[in-house]
């Protein structure tokens, strides 16, 4: 059995086109970063510049390791001129990406759907190797991430900056699990009463209960103010379980420490 519905009647009604004729596509160039820069921060930001007879209607970026392949990483904002000659920004977030190079693309689009893609550029981003020290900066709720025995140190606060007060004791370090490798530390210190400066000393401990003190880094403050020690580096060996950083003075009296660093080469 088969039946049919009533017959309904409607009008095909072509909506004209806001542009017609308009067959010109825009210009577009990618303008920032240079070709070639290298990207260390968490984020960066990209821009271009673009053009067009009747108006750039949007732009958009993406980014690809091959170019071949293309990620779009979002639509761009005016942030100069206007549609006919204007600059074109986004904030690119890279902090998850691999370091690496990458080629960057801006795609400008008119009204009329004509659209044009700029010329690639390279980059390359190289993020900044982690800071291994926990709480360089003591920051962190004081001590954390350093061993303090018998609450020799002092942390102490001028106009909202942490820093570590120690004298000549080896109660404060902290224990770290290091690669073999080569590594760099930095350290910034300030003058106490001790007049023999700064000390450093980096200790290896190894699972048969061995331990060496290769490393023994001392400083001297030329004035009263907050100084970074020369950059120093050292080498974990082979087999090394525990590799230990103390801080404390020189000698008798106390001295200022702040913001360690130790990162990889």
């Amino acid at each position: 059995n088969t039946v049919v519905s009533a017959p309904i009647a409607c009008k095909i009604n072509h909506v004209a086109n806001d542009n017609p004729g308009d067959t010109q596509n825009p210009q577009v160039e990618l303008t920032s970063p240079a070709a070639n820069s290298v990207l260390t921060n968490d984020s960066v930001a990209l821009q271009a510049a673009a053009s067009d007879n009747k108006g750039v209607g949007s732009l958009s970026f993406s980014y690809s390791v091959d170019r071949q392949n293309w990620t779009g990483i979002g639509l761009a904002e005016l942030a100069g001129g206007n549609g006919l000659s204007g600059t074109w920004k986004i904030i690119w977030n890279i902090k998850d990406l691999k370091d690496g190079v990458y080629y960057l693309r801006a795609i400008a689009r008119d009204d009329a759907g004509n659209t044009v893609v700029s010329a690639p550029v390279s980059c390359e981003v190289r993020h900044a190797p982690a800071n291994l020290i926990i709480n360089g900066n003591f920051n962190l709720g004081g001590t954390q991430g350093w061993v303090n025995l018998n609450n020799s140190v002092k942390i102490n606060s001028s106009n909202g900056n942490y820093y570590l007060t120690n004298t000549y004791n080896w109660n404060f370090y902290q224990n770290l699990t290091l690669t073999p490798g080569v590594y760099k530390l930095t350290a910034r210190t300030k003058k106490g009463t001790s007049t023999k400066g700064a000390r450093i000393v980096v200790q290896f401990r190894f699972d048969n209960g061995t331990k060496t003190a290769p490393y023994d880094f001392g400083y001297k403050n030329a004035g009263t103010g907050w100084e970074s020690m020369p950059a120093m580096t050292i080498k974990v060996p082979a087999g090394a379980s525990v590799t230990r950083i103390y801080l404390l003075s020189g000698g008798s009296g106390n001295q200022h420490f702040d913001d360690l660093t130790l990162t990889a080469i």
